[in-house]
């Protein structure tokens, strides 16, 4: 699943469901989704401590 954070301007994936890596509940809600656990991102434009250009975008 993707989903757009206000919070940095850009899109996430979360896997959810069954299947291999890390799994995330999701209530099935698209208005005002819920997943379990919480999720933390620490990526992108807007993260601070960064070094300049040093971006997932510039590979």
């Amino acid at each position: 699943m993707f989903f757009y954070c206000p919070g940095c301007n850009q899109t996430h994936q979360v896997r959810i469901g069954q299947g291999d890596g890390p799994r995330w509940g999701y209530n099935g809600n698209r208005d005002k989704p819920t997943f379990t656990p919480s999720l933390l991102i620490r990526s992108g434009h807007y993260v601070g401590g960064g070094q300049p250009g040093n971006c997932w975008c510039d590979y």
